[in-house]
């Protein structure tokens, strides 16, 4: 029996909503001290909210960590 196993794709992570950003510069100050640019896009969302795409699974877990130990967001 020929089984042809191919890999799993990878799957993009879910968006990171972070509410109640006012001072856009210093959150993205934030991301950059634990992902590079092309690792992460944002885009503003009405009242205050941005959504934060990571393009990475290591990424987003590294992010969630982050702001989690921090009290971030």
């Amino acid at each position: 029996m020929d089984v042809n196993l191919q890999p799993h794709p990878n799957h993009k992570p879910p968006p990171i909503f972070i509410h109640g950003v006012i001072n856009y510069d210093e959150m993205t100050k934030h991301v950059r001290e634990i992902a590079e640019d092309e690792q992460y896009h944002t885009k503003s969302l009405a009242n205050d909210v941005i959504r934060l795409s990571c393009t990475t699974p290591e990424t987003y877990r590294k992010t969630i960590k982050h702001f989690k130990e921090n009290n971030t967001y």
